[in-house]
């Protein structure tokens, strides 16, 4: 059974074991994809290098479906060496259309 997605949900401190723990799962390729919505996603790679994870974690972007809400997302992980697969189409930034280009494509992958 697939693991819920909290699109909303902000990590704050306290949440750094949580934040290691999907670095890891990415890194080991227990994650099918990651979706990115905000260019925030560059505290995550700050921490990850910092920690001594970034390497990782990039590499694990890199195996997986990644999606990213708009340019300015897709800028921000193309300059960390990660591949957008997915966009929104027709300029359409916001969450539901590019949870369902998510969706559509791993439907596609599992079909």
């Amino acid at each position: 059974m697939p693991d819920p997605v909290l699109p909303y949900v902000y990590a704050s401190e306290v949440d750094d074991a949580r934040v290691i723990a999907v670095m890891d799962d990415i890194a080991a390729g227990r994650i099918d994809a990651s979706l990115r919505k905000h260019p925030r996603f560059v505290d995550s790679a700050t921490w990850a290098r910092i920690s001594g994870r970034q390497v990782e974690l990039v590499q694990g972007l890199q195996r997986i479906t990644v999606a990213a809400v708009g340019s300015v997302v897709a800028a921000e992980l193309e300059t960390l060496g990660v591949q957008v697969d997915i966009m929104p189409r027709e300029n359409a930034f916001f969450m539901k259309p590019l949870v369902r280009e998510l969706a559509a494509a791993l439907m596609k992958v599992t079909n």
